[in-house]
């Protein structure tokens, strides 16, 4: 005697309501794994090349002495202040491209496709192919303006690729201090991370202190972006990621 079969097959309405489901959270969840995904790189992108901008740093102060000793001066413009601060750390970066000291025009075509036309800034890509823009604030090095007990030379932004033109998000601000580089947005910071990486904020500081200047610290140790997914809600102290 045969044994009868009681299993049931899937009905064809049945294994299209399955399909339809899968293709619901597909759409719901493939942008978000890929968009967590280029987060993380971001971030990985940003923490490496504040260790390659510290190393620099450090090899800087064992040849040349302190940051005041630099002779960031040397020239009289602006334009040859900042040529001067990239010159100190491009002797200890790997680089295929200097553009600082070159017209607009070239650093158009050759590192920078979304720098301002008045742009003074020395920039230069790393071997990395990321961009980093040199500006020099005080050539003594006493600018106390950023952190209440360090004294601020000069600014690096990173910046991501070629088109980046957004703070917090592919272009990322450090500062280069007698303490050493540091990411701008620390606890430490007269412009505090709370207000100037904040989404809902159109005018945090005056210029040149852009919105979401200040989200770089958070980066580099919170390790995540979560900025902005809920602007405003984070801080140093509890809120280390959206709830």
């Amino acid at each position: 005697m045969f044994s009868k079969n009681n299993k049931k097959a899937f009905t064809f309405s049945e294994i299209l309501i399955a399909m339809t489901v899968v293709g619901v959270l597909a759409v719901v969840l493939i942008p978000t794994l890929s968009t967590n995904s280029k987060r993380k790189n971001v971030v990985a992108i940003v923490r490496e090349n504040f260790s390659i901008l510290s190393n620099a740093y450090e090899l800087c102060v064992l040849n040349h002495d302190a940051p005041s000793e630099w002779e960031l001066d040397s020239g009289g413009t602006q334009k040859s202040k900042n040529i001067n601060l990239a010159n100190k750390f491009l002797q200890y970066l790997n680089t295929i491209e200097d553009c600082s000291g070159k017209d607009i025009n070239y650093v158009k075509n050759n590192c920078y496709k979304k720098v301002a036309n008045d742009s003074e800034t020395a920039y230069v890509v790393l071997s990395n192919g990321q961009i980093l823009g040199f500006t020099t604030i005080d050539a003594n090095c006493a600018d106390k303006s950023y952190f209440p007990n360090k004294s601020v030379c000069g600014e690096i932004d990173l910046i991501l690729n070629t088109y980046a033109n957004s703070y917090g998000k592919d272009v990322f601000q450090f500062f280069v201090t007698n303490k050493g580089v540091v990411p701008f947005g620390f606890r430490d910071a007269n412009h505090t991370f709370k207000l100037g990486c904040n989404l809902n904020e159109n005018t945090p500081y005056s210029a040149p202190f852009y919105n979401m200047s200040t989200c770089t610290a958070w980066v580099v140790y919170r390790e995540n972006m979560d900025y902005l997914d809920c602007p405003g809600e984070l801080d140093w102290n509890t809120n280390g990621k959206c709830k």
